[in-house]
């Protein structure tokens, strides 16, 4: 080893005595629990998220990942010891810096690359002597190497190994796991010199149990890499154990149900062609509820937030699959036209690069997706899916309308002492209505100081009252909590109802409100409307009144407003942390329980809203107009209700609540803002306002002569529809995210506009690296070898099958039960059923298919129709093959009435009757 650098030994030192300051760049799933692990024991860190939203969450210790502890989260922040920027300016400042960002992968498993390599040019911008750089993102093998350090050297004029130190150690953050956290995850970690390795494995020494070394960064790279591998491996095993088994004869499902019962040394994977398909790119949203969460949210976003409560990863041919609990999304039923909650089977994310397609309609909804996602249009009175790329102005698309009849049921009410952490609740009194005097006694051996200075005004401190045993507390309702003194003295309520009246009161607030944090660090929250809406400012007084509290009042010359303060700190606590409203007009949103809410909680928050942001513009009388010189009298009655929002999350979540209200809004174009203008939903939104905007509204109604035509799509009874404007396709390289929904497989996406699932694609898996350094992955090569040549492997079977029945290819009648990706759903491109058609077709088999939910296909340029189930469309065939198991088909049925069976799904493999019919793959 060479002679130590003196940097080296400063920087060890800081880490033993944890004086050094540790930057983490990168605060999401693996990047925030990491901080909060250092910073609780004792070390500074400063955390670099470039999204100013998250890095200002940190720092108010708003938690947004669920592998991290609220309160463990708002304790390091308090302390001091973590704090969140959005800039690079203070690298030098810091004597480790962790790197924490995403590798999207690209449709082949090359690592994108960009997010490294720009936090990369940042820091060596600013790199000193003396740090420490690690990178735990998931890459590729020689990443550390061959692409940050020359980058780190070039830049710095600094040698790696003497005057700073670089070494990876990837992730291992198992989100939801409760058994292996980030503490007692045994940690792999790798550098290019003994320096670099040594100082490496002190830090994360300093808060992980177990840290393995290995010899360098590659090593260390290649570690995750093979974890990753595993299960595409595993499925191509299982693939050729099915092609084994049909030589040796043998049942390859029995065989793995029976391998399956080891309680240990085994996990159970099944054959299968693979997976393939569209999907949508990670700013689109979806209508969803999971548990407590209720509301609209991007794809990535959720797929994040999945990822951090999931117990298990699946990485499989070229993605990564979540399965979800209790995950829900809105959908509608491609038959019935029935829109309600259903279960997500998973969630899916990849990288793909090709043609994506923005799909427009003529009220300015848009979507983007990949040119092949399976959209849903309204054609002939029935629901049809159709490919984004053939998609044409004037088809219809359905959106969300109308409420569904399965709605979670809002809280009646929520306790706020629980809620409260320690540091406000030592703020805090809990107020008897008849005093607390008769505990006395019981209340001397708890306190430490005199009784009757504990008791002041018949209140408790918080901190005491959670001491005292359950019968003593008494009924929480009854309660009022006291903050201040004298002039400063505020009340509020114990227990907060969630009915109307908050409803209306958060929807003041989203459109008119605000939270601001004083410099004594109490917070306040303003109301500020137009000083002639004075029906609103009486109703804010009379709602606020209703919870016990007051507000001061200031009226602004300058801009004829007037704003109430609310008096206490604890309202704008309980909206900002705990309902999780936002605090300025970009970051509103309604909480989940509202969301969550009926009929009249939604209605009641929506009209809090438009009284705010809404507008009213109405025509009633004669109008005049010239024509080639002659003046033309007619009767305009019209008029126009608007909204408008800065906040992208807040507007989704209006757009979606509307419709599911039966209310169809239409977007002003290249602006956050929503258009009324039919009589229908105007005479709905009169009652939403008060004074002069209900008396134009009224007015019009009352004036109004006769219906007009609207010029719109007509609404359907169950679900609107959308005219498509234009479909623009485009080339684009962006991460994407699909949505596996049980039953209907539909998902109500932006602005309400419902879509099919969507399938991930089925791209090679890492040999492009290998062939890098002239190295063939044989191994590796054979599975994706193995797993597409699974199709010409039924076609042998057929024509054995066929073969042992007396019948050559050429002369046979087939029919395939099928032609969907998976089962019970309509989306058949990528499908393995299309490929076996396409060899079967070029053996001139006369074949026909069934498809319950693919109604006609194009197969080597012939034009195929689904027939019925018929006696016949069974008996009457040489071969029924099952290709895609649809829960809709009896299996038992087709058995009895077919001549012979090819399953390659195993759906008949416990059939007890007619085995001798079946042949299984």
């Amino acid at each position: 080893m060479s002679q130590t650098p003196p940097v080296l030994l400063t920087l060890q030192e800081k880490i033993k005595d944890r004086t050094a300051m540790v930057g983490v760049v990168g605060l999401g799933y693996v990047g925030l629990p990491f901080a909060v692990e250092k910073a609780k024991v004792g070390f500074r860190v400063l955390g670099i998220e470039q999204n100013p939203r998250r890095a200002q969450q940190v720092n108010q210790g708003d938690n947004y990942i669920g592998d991290v502890q609220d309160e463990e989260l708002k304790q390091v922040v308090s302390s001091g010891h973590l704090q969140a920027v959005s800039s690079f300016d203070r690298v030098a400042e810091m004597d480790v810096i962790v790197i924490c960002v995403p590798t999207p992968l690209t449709k082949n498993l090359t690592p994108n690359l960009s997010y490294i390599e720009s936090v990369t040019e940042q820091i060596s911008e600013r790199l000193r002597p003396g740090q420490l750089v690690t990178l735990e993102s998931t890459t590729y093998p020689g990443t550390t190497d061959e692409v940050m350090r020359p980058l780190l050297e070039k830049t710095s004029g600094l040698q790696q190994g003497q005057d700073f130190f670089l070494a990876h150690s990837p992730e291992r953050v198992d989100p939801g796991n409760q058994r292996y956290t980030t503490k007692n995850t045994n940690k792999v970690v790798g550098a290019s010199d003994p320096h670099s390795l040594a100082v490496a494995t002190l830090f994360y020494e300093q808060t992980i149990e177990t840290v393995v070394p290995v010899s360098s960064a590659k090593a260390a790279e290649l570690v995750k890499v093979f974890e990753n591998t595993f299960r595409a491996v595993n499925i191509a095993l299982v693939n050729e154990l099915a092609l084994l088994c049909d030589r040796l004869e043998l049942n390859v499902w029995e065989v793995l149900d029976a391998a399956n019962t080891k309680p240990f040394g085994i996990m159970p994977f099944y054959p299968g062609p693979g997976v393939g398909g569209h999907c949508l790119v990670g700013t689109e949203q979806v209508r969803y509820r999971w548990y407590q969460d209720n509301g609209v949210i991007a794809l990535e976003a959720l797929y994040q937030r999945v990822q951090e409560r999931s117990e298990r990863v699946f990485y499989h041919l070229g993605g990564a699959f979540l399965r979800p609990e209790g995950l829900e999304v809105l959908s509608i039923d491609l038959e019935t036209g029935e829109q309600g909650w259903k279960p997500v089977s998973y969630l899916f994310a990849r990288e793909y690069e090709g043609t994506l397609v923005k799909v427009e309609t003529s009220d300015r909804r848009q979507l983007t997706v990949t040119d092949r996602h399976p959209m849903l249009v309204h054609e002939a009175d029935r629901l049809q899916v159709r490919e984004a790329i053939a998609l044409t102005p004037g088809d219809m698309v359905p959106l969300v309308h109308q409420a569904t009849a399965d709605d979670l049921e809002e809280p009646e009410s929520i306790e706020v002492i629980p809620l409260l952490p320690e540091q406000l609740a030592q703020k805090v009194r809990v107020k008897h209505p008849q005093g607390w005097e008769e505990l006395k006694d019981y209340l001397k051996p708890l306190l430490h100081e005199k009784t009757r200075d504990v008791l002041r005004d018949n209140s408790l401190p918080s901190s005491t009252w959670k001491k005292l045993p359950d019968h003593l507390r008494g009924n929480p309702e009854q309660f009022s909590l006291v903050t201040g003194r004298g002039p400063s003295f505020s009340s509020f309520p114990a227990v907060i109802p969630v009915n109307e009246s908050l409803a209306r009161l958060l929807g003041y607030y989203l459109s008119e409100g605000c939270i601001t944090e004083e410099k004594t660090g109490n917070l306040r929250m303003r109301f500020t409307f137009n000083r002639d809406e004075r029906e609103y400012l009486q109703d804010v007084r009379d709602l606020l009144s209703e919870l016990g509290l007051s507000c001061s009042e200031y009226n602004d010359p300058q801009w004829h407003s007037t704003t109430l303060k609310v008096k206490g700190w604890l309202l704008a606590w309980f909206f900002r942390d705990i309902l999780r409203t936002g605090t300025d007009a970009y970051t509103m949103r309604i909480p989940d329980p509202i969301m969550a809410g009926g009929e009249a909680i939604r209605t009641e928050v929506l009209k809090g809203l438009f009284r705010g942001d809404g507008d009213v513009h109405v025509r009633c009388g004669q109008q005049t107009y010239r024509t080639n010189g002659v003046v033309q009298t007619y009767e305009n009655n019209s008029g126009t209700v608007g909204f408008f929002s800065s906040s992208p999350e807040l507007f989704e979540q209006v757009i979606l609540l509307l419709q599911e209200l039966g209310l169809t809004p239409y977007r002003k174009k290249d602006k956050p803002q929503l258009r009324f203008k039919s009589h229908r939903d105007l005479d709905r939104l009169e009652s939403w306002f008060l004074g002069e905007k209900a008396q134009k509204l009224a007015r019009l109604r009352l004036s109004r002569k006769r219906h007009l035509a609207s010029k719109r799509p007509q609404v359907n009874q169950l679900y609107a529809v959308a005219q498509i404007h234009s479909v623009t396709p485009f080339a684009a390289k962006t991460p994407v995210y699909s949505v596996e929904v049980a039953e209907t497989h539909t998902f109500a996406a932006t602005t309400g506009v419902y879509v099919h699932n969507c399938i991930p694609l089925d791209p090679h898996y890492l040999e492009w690296k290998a062939k890098e350094h002239n190295f063939e992955t044989h191994f590796i090569a054979l599975a994706g070898e193995v797993n597409r040549k699974m199709p010409e492997f039924v076609r042998e079977k057929v024509g054995r099958v066929l073969n042992r029945i007396g019948k050559a290819p050429s002369r046979s009648q087939v029919l395939v039960i099928g032609a969907a990706y998976k089962k019970d759903i309509s989306d058949w491109r990528e499908s393995p059923a299309i490929a076996i058609m396409e060899l079967l077709l070029k053996d001139g088999v006369n074949l026909t298919y069934h498809d319950p939910y693919v109604p006609e296909i194009q197969v080597s340029g012939h034009h195929l129709e689904s027939v019925e189930l018929t006696q016949g469309a069974i008996g009457d065939v040489d071969l029924v093959i099952i290709a895609t198991d649809h829960s809709k088909i009896d299996y038992l049925d087709v058995v009895e009435k077919a001549q012979a069976v090819l399953d390659t799904r195993g759906v008949t493999r416990h059939l007890r009757c007619n085995q001798e019919k079946v042949t299984l793959l």
